[in-house]
């Protein structure tokens, strides 16, 4: 019988958090404020930004979390992409905004 890897999260919570913003705007208010001066850029500056506000509203201060984080199916959601998509930005990528 072959493994079956599924996509758990502890932090569905989250999701809550996610749906007050997409209310308010905040965070894409926000992610408009910086000059993107990235040449074609693999993450959106919003999706950067909704990584870092979510993982510190979850306890993950520290950005050297995201390396992890960026595989987990609720972080994912959060950034408006299915938990079988490609995985979000890394902690070096997360730096520069």
């Amino acid at each position: 019988m072959e493994a079956v890897e599924e996509n758990i999260s502890t932090d569905a919570g989250l999701l809550v958090f996610r749906q007050w913003d997409q209310k308010l705007g905040f965070m894409e208010g926000f992610a408009q404020q910086p000059d993107d001066r990235r040449g074609v850029p693999d993450h959106s500056l919003l999706e950067m930004v909704r990584n870092r506000v979510f993982g510190i509203l979850a306890g993950y201060e520290d950005l050297n979390d995201h390396d992890v984080l960026r595989s987990d199916a609720v972080f994912k959601l959060l950034a408006n992409r299915l938990p079988d998509d490609d995985d979000l930005a890394s902690q070096p990528t997360i730096l520069t905004i």
